[in-house]
């Protein structure tokens, strides 16, 4: 990506000047535990269990409690499923004599949530009472046993067992309940609120009975079957009964499970997603929970084991990594027409919102899960299922040749929408040079071009402050309309992107498009310097007045900037390659961002009346959408990338569960928020260089990858040139890498940071036994690379 010269030199003054890539004196780095030390973890943790690509998601709480609901917020599953309304479940299990289930909304300590293996969707929960430990563990799978349902809506059943880990003493048994409720969880933005249930618990809808060892319902349908046996009571006798229980309905409709006191004994459960017959509970009873534990655990491994493999010596990190495949899948739902749609989460979202699905989608594209990227992309460029964007003939003047997604699956638009879906369609191709979808994709990105196009010569002749900028639009899910750079942003990178494709394939219009690309970002650059020589001046803690940078046009003094103003604002400018990352009123962004009269907002709390802030160079609204942290990236300023890379996985996913949060103790596991951190990982691992034809090895990684005896080993990274993998193994004063270069397209360079733990400098360096000068005291350049390359670099 080329990017223009400095906006508003004559603002520059002495000291901002940026510290470069080269000849860097490492400080202490920022690190995971730091990071873990600065954020609280997330409290009552959720989990979501699935199928890929199933519609049925299980909830799974913090302390081992189950909801299940289905979909019905966009049209598409509220056509499908609103026979299902009677079918929602809530449990809620307690452990001792009586039940009591106090502590069913509250995170108190005695309940220890994690997944299996460190990133499996098998959830494990320590649940402790009085000195009686059990471990609850639960999974998804359909009939078979499988993680991949056979059909869209191939019946799926969570299996739960309980097992004694620790007795405590005494020869009577222990006793499990387990209440039946209708689903009665909500979600909501708030630290503590984030997860809402209702104190009154609302009767299951239908009659329920014990019949042997199923729970029937009015049907004659199985919601939940155990092989040990249990003790129903539609409503608890006097002698078990609470003002508690009575006053919140949790006497009602109790299952009483015992077990032997003694350490391993278990119990399972099965609860089909959908009450089901008793000859379909026979057919999964086939394999038993062990057996259907370890066949859904291979299932997810190997769909992990599919794309980019990554190890780094975090484990925090590569747990991360692995998990965000499974979670994206789950995610997604398949449809009886053949659709595959990403939504934005499970359960509180289910529904596409495209700029954040398509972060998502690159990320799955990177990582080289072409097949499902293809899929989930289809349905968004559909030219002749497309919701219109907001206020058509208001703001824009026609919607024909916009993309954003078909109206089943959106529930709201975005104007970002469209140039994100061109940036995924685009990064799509040019990671893979598939050319039969391109084939499929190109009249529809063609005509989101020209629909840009279109819209950008009627301001033109409108004339105005906003002349040859995109018209005022929404740029979130509220309705305001008004020239939003955000939106400029996301428009001028799908289009950037599209012409990189129209470069790469020699297409007869790519020179038209190229200038439609440039006068874009001209256009731009005036406004937005005449922008920002208006706006207000505030003074740093030098002292220095440092201008406002606004996030729309006519931003003014009286006015307090919102709380998108850091999410959907103007750093998007710098990523977006509308402005210079390293331009200096991206300096002055970022400062205001950490200095300024708005950078005291407490992240861990969220209200819409306060402006966001940067802690620890992490948004306090939306921690996906920390664009300085790509800034950081980008400027080379590793120490504050770090920072913020390390924030988000310490402060961005619940650390027991490691689904990623819409705000911080906010909406959880939701994919984008995982994906961007791979996002992040990925570019420290392989980098396609902004300036030339290279590739960068190691970018702006931490210090402590390189300690003695540390590895890194990358495997099957997609980029622009082919696939990439590589290991890089260090011995303290020596570090080896092996390096298999792309085979697609020849490169110039591959340069590989060596970022050495004690700040020593590159003293000698080989590549395939050969000498070679280094490029600069922690850089290894290799020019015109092939084959396999061997470096040992000396310190």
């Amino acid at each position: 990506m080329q990017y223009q010269a400095k906006l508003i030199v004559g603002l520059l003054t002495a000291g901002m000047f940026l510290t470069g890539l080269t000849g860097i004196v490492y400080s202490d780095d920022p690190t995971y535990e730091q990071a873990v030390a600065r954020w609280a973890d997330m409290p009552r943790p959720i989990t979501f269990l699935g199928c890929k690509d199933h519609p049925d998601e299980f909830g799974v709480m913090w302390n081992g409690n189950l909801t299940l609901a289905s979909p019905t917020l966009i049209d598409a599953d509220r056509r499908l499923f609103q026979g299902r309304k009677d079918d929602s479940l809530q449990v809620s299990f307690a452990v001792g004599d009586r039940p009591d289930f106090q502590n069913r909304d509250g995170d108190d300590g005695s309940a220890e949530p994690s997944l299996a293996e460190g990133y499996l969707p098998i959830a494990q929960i320590k649940v402790k009472k009085n000195d009686v430990v059990l471990k609850e563990e639960a999974f998804v799978s359909n009939g078979e046993g499988n993680c991949l349902a056979s059909t869209w809506n191939d019946p799926v059943f969570l299996r739960v067992r309980f097992t004694v880990q620790e007795a405590a003493s005494g020869s009577s048994p222990i006793h499990l309940w387990a209440q039946l409720a209708r689903n009665h969880i909500g979600y909501a933005m708030r630290e503590v609120s984030n997860v809402r249930i209702d104190f009154v618990a609302p009767v299951y809808p239908r009659m329920l009975l014990a019949n042997a060892n199923s729970l029937l319902d009015s049907r004659g349908l199985v919601v939940m079957f155990t092989p040990q046996g249990f003790r129903f009571y539609s409503e608890l006798p006097a002698a078990l009964d609470s003002i508690a229980l009575r006053e919140s309905q949790l006497n009602r409709n109790l299952c009483e499970f015992t077990l032997p006191r003694k350490t391993g004994a278990v119990i399972d459960l099965i609860f089909p997603f959908l009450p089901a017959s008793q000859d379909k509970i026979a057919e999964v009873r086939r394999m038993d929970f062990a057996e259907a534990r370890a066949s859904v655990a291979n299932c997810w491994k190997n769909e992990v084991m599919r794309g980019m493999q990554v190890e780094v010596p975090e484990e925090a990190l590569n747990n991360l990594w692995r998990f965000t495949i499974p979670l994206t899948f789950m995610t997604a739902d398949s449809y009886p027409n053949g659709d595959k749609v990403l939504k934005t989460s499970s359960h509180n979202y289910e529904a596409v919102w495209a700029t954040p699905g398509a972060m998502n989608i690159v990320d799955l594209i990177q990582r080289g899960y072409l097949q499902e990227a293809a899929a989930y992309l289809a349905p968004l460029m559909d030219p002749d299922r497309q919701q219109p964007v907001p206020n058509p003939g208001i703001s824009f003047s026609s919607t024909q040749g916009i993309i954003g997604g078909p109206k089943d699956y959106v529930l709201i638009n975005w104007v970002t929408d469209n140039g994100a879906i061109l940036w995924a369609a685009s990064e799509y191709y040019l990671l893979t040079q598939d050319d039969k979808f391109l084939a499929r994709a190109l009249p529809a990105m063609l005509g989101s071009l020209e629909w840009i196009a279109r819209e950008r010569d009627r301001t033109k002749l409108r004339g105005g402050p906003d002349a040859g900028l995109m018209p005022a639009g929404r740029f979130t899910d509220a309705d305001n309309q008004a020239n939003y750079f955000w939106n400029d942003s996301w428009t001028y990178r799908g289009l950037a992107e599209v012409c990189r494709v129209l470069e790469v394939i020699r297409h007869k219009d790519a020179v038209r498009w190229a200038q439609e690309r440039d006068d874009y970002r001209n256009a731009f650059q005036k406004v937005f310097s005449e922008q920002v020589q208006h706006t207000i001046r505030w003074r740093d803690p030098s002292g220095t007045w440092i201008p406002f940078i606004p996030f729309r046009l006519g931003q003014t003094a009286s006015e307090n900037p919102q709380y998108f103003y850091l999410d959907a604002g103007p750093l998007m400018l710098g990523v977006a390659g509308l402005i210079d990352p390293k331009d200096i009123t991206m300096t002055w962004a970022l400062k205001w961002l950490n200095e300024g009269p708005d950078s005291t907002g407490d992240p861990d709390w969220h209200d819409w009346s306060r402006p966001a802030s940067l802690r620890f160079e992490m948004s306090s609204l939306e921690p996906c959408y920390s664009w300085n942290i790509y800034l950081r990236f980008l400027r080379g300023e590793r120490e504050k990338f770090l920072e913020g890379f390390y924030s988000l996985v310490a402060g961005s996913v619940t650390r027991k569960f490691l689904g990623g949060v819409e705000h911080r103790n906010g909406i959880q596991a939701l994919p984008v928020t995982n994906s961007v951190i791979d996002s992040h990982l990925r570019n420290m691992l392989v980098y396609e260089n902004e300036s030339g034809q290279g590739i960068d090895l190691l970018r702006n990684s931490p210090v402590a990858w390189l300690r003695p005896q540390k590895q890194i080993r990358v495997e099957k990274a997609q980029t622009y040139f082919g696939p990439i993998s590589y290991k890089v193994v260090s011995f303290g004063d020596r570090i080896e890498a092996e390096i298999e270069s792309p085979p697609r397209v020849p490169l110039q360079w591959i340069r590989l940071w060596l970022n050495h733990p004690e700040a020593k400098a590159l003293r000698a360096l080989t590549i395939n036994g050969r000498p070679v000068i280094p490029a600069a005291s922690n850089l290894v350049e290799i020019k015109n690379p092939s084959g396999i390359l061997k470096v040992i670099a000396q310190f």
